[in-house]
């Protein structure tokens, strides 16, 4: 059963990298769309650290939710 569990466990970290590599993919997404409008150029840095910065809080929010429930 402990195997099982395990597992699980595995599985959630792993989706948990694919959630902050999506945002990460999202804001270079975003980013070459925006610049490509008019926008400044910069933002083809910023978007991907700051999805970046917010994927990585949703990730850790999430996994600190799996490992307390424990």
């Amino acid at each position: 059963m402990k195997r099982i569990e395990d597992i699980l466990l595995f599985g959630k970290i792993i989706s948990t990298a694919f959630l902050i590599g999506g945002y990460i993919f999202f804001g270079l997404l975003a980013g070459k769309k925006l610049s490509s409008m008019g926008y400044p150029e910069w933002l083809e840095i910023a978007l991907p650290l700051l999805m970046a910065a917010i994927g990585l809080w949703q990730g850790w929010l999430y996994l600190r939710n799996i490992l307390q429930k424990k």
